[in-house]
């Protein structure tokens, strides 16, 4: 029972999980949408021909079905499962060369501004640095 319960947990964890979750969300009133947009524009176009109606109603399916899935597509760090591609992270470098995430920041290298840089001496103080990205 542990390790049902152990896997369940590391289930709803998963990013994939989440990013399905908020799919769901979303595409609740995604469909509500197309829907009263639908019915809007049946109403309008009532004294026009069946097949208009027809085919207004076939793209409204359509939508409903294709909006989930491009809201599942662009939600942040999203993949669908067994394709591989870029999460979009930024990327930093260990002390060892190695390129990683920012998630994991441990070791990651910063250069040293040299302290008489002028780039970084303030105008009140020019013999004290400031960091690069300080607001004065």
């Amino acid at each position: 029972m542990n390790f049902l319960n152990q896997f369940f947990d590391q289930f709803q964890q998963s990013l994939w999980v989440q990013n399905l979750g908020w799919m769901l969300l979303h595409s609740l009133w995604q469909i509500t949408l197309v829907a009263i947009l639908f019915s809007i524009a049946k109403f309008a176009l009532r004294k026009r021909s069946a097949s208009l109606r027809y085919v207004l109603g076939c793209a409204a399916i359509i939508l409903m079905l294709v909006g989930p899935v491009v809201t599942l597509c662009m939600l942040p760090n999203s993949q669908l499962p067994g394709v591989s591609g870029s999460t979009d992270l930024p990327v930093a470098f260990d002390a060892n060369g190695q390129a990683g995430s920012m998630a994991n920041v441990e070791n990651v290298l910063v250069p040293d501004a040299a302290p008489n840089d002028p780039a970084l001496l303030t105008s009140d103080n020019p013999t004290k640095p400031t960091s690069p990205g300080a607001i004065e």
